[in-house]
């Protein structure tokens, strides 16, 4: 089981390291064999090496001037769904984009840090070129 305050810590911990723009932070929030699934219609990534590298092709190498705000979690069993927005510079189009998403994270009962760790993160997103 989850608890709130221990998800609400992962998600926090999640949007310091997206702000950072740091992959390293990013796969200490994982499982080894976690799955990480963006798009709906895609297949997840799995393992941390897979993250690590969708973080610096995608996140570091491509975007700048992060925000992000969480602004709901709720739990059950141990699944958390997230609720949040964020917005940064994409360099691909030298433009704002701005993201409305959920994510439903699933956790192991591994911890790291004093975090529990994600075997599963999975997300429903808008996005809106600003």
């Amino acid at each position: 089981m989850i608890a709130e305050s221990d998800a609400r810590a992962w998600i926090e911990a999640y949007g310091q390291a997206w702000v950072a723009r740091d992959p390293d932070r990013i796969v200490r929030l994982f499982t080894p064999d976690a799955t990480y699934r963006e798009r709906r219609y895609q297949p997840a990534l799995t393992g941390i090496d897979a993250i690590r590298n969708y973080w610096e092709v995608i996140v570091a190498a491509s975007q700048r001037d992060v925000s992000f705000e969480p602004d709901f979690v709720a739990v059950a069993g141990d699944q958390a769904v997230i609720h949040w927005t964020a917005q940064f510079t994409w360099l691909p189009i030298n433009g704002i984009m701005e993201l409305d998403a959920m994510n439903r994270v699933t956790f192991a009962g591994e911890t790291l840090g004093g975090l529990r760790l994600a075997t599963a993160f999975e997300e429903w997103i808008e996005i809106r070129e600003a």
